[in-house]
């Protein structure tokens, strides 16, 4: 039986898939932008923008990014793992991610539900999808 929280490297390869896809949609968004010539040019700050600052956020919140669906997990409500996350919720639980980095991985060690730091903050967990069964209780976000 699975375990119904995606282990450490599952939520690193997430994450690095979702950064090199940015990476990827930065670069290639710079260089199409840049063919519509300089007056258009203050496309690439809003695409850069949209990238850094909405994609992991508003993916999240929604329903998962690139990385989280190819890796089998999403983000939920601590308190109900059925419920998304709200978008303000996502955006400082990414604030967070961004700020402490890596650091904010250690604390998954010492969780049974696997939370990081930044889950932790915003009251988040990150559960294996599709649901994994439990006996004798409800499946972990099978509402979702």
């Amino acid at each position: 039986m699975r375990d119904p929280y995606p282990t450490v490297f599952r939520r690193y390869l997430g994450s690095l898939i979702d950064g090199l896809l940015m990476l990827g949609a930065v670069i290639g968004g710079g260089f199409l932008i840049g063919d519509v010539g300089p007056r258009f040019t203050w496309l690439r700050g809003v695409w850069l923008g949209f990238i850094l600052l909405g994609y992991e956020p508003l993916f999240t919140s929604l329903s998962a990014t690139v990385g989280q669906r190819l890796m089998g997990f999403r983000v939920r409500r601590h308190a109900d793992s059925t419920r998304r996350i709200p978008i303000p919720s996502a955006y400082l639980r990414y604030a967070v991610k961004l700020f402490l980095g890596v650091i904010s991985f250690f604390t998954m060690s010492f969780s049974r539900q696997q939370r990081a730091i930044h889950d932790i903050a915003v009251g988040s967990v990150v559960i294996t999808w599709p649901p994994v069964m439990i006996p004798g209780e409800e499946p972990i976000g099978a509402a979702a």
